[in-house]
């Protein structure tokens, strides 16, 4: 006997509003410039292939990634020369919360999550 799954049921997608989620506003405030951010993963570096440009000659070409996973946002590491701190406190990895201070080589970029 065989025996066929059953195609699952039709959904609807619902909005945020709907779901009495709020939207997150994510943002990356360096030297002064803020730069929103939109993807699930943004690239800092050197590089003009990254998503977000730090000048700074102590940054690495691709120095660390700013990746949202589930409902946490982490900044990691790419192997950079210089290596990274958060909150004056050097790692690899970190889960970062509203008003986070990240240092890139010498560049402060502060992570700001509000909620609409």
């Amino acid at each position: 006997m065989i025996y066929k799954s059953k195609a699952p049921a039709a959904t609807q997608a619902v909005s945020e509003a709907e779901l009495g989620v709020d939207e997150e506003l994510v943002s990356l405030t360096i030297d002064g410039t803020r730069h929103d951010v939109k993807q699930r993963r943004v690239v800092l570096g050197r590089s003009r292939d990254c998503d977000i440009q730090v000048n700074d000659s102590n940054v690495s070409r691709r120095h660390a990634e700013l990746r949202q996973e589930g409902n946490s946002y982490w900044i990691v590491d790419l192997g950079s020369t210089n290596g990274m701190e958060v909150n004056g406190r050097r790692v690899k990895r970190a889960k970062l919360n509203d008003g986070d201070k990240i240092t890139l080589g010498s560049t402060d970029v502060t992570f700001a999550l509000e909620h609409e």
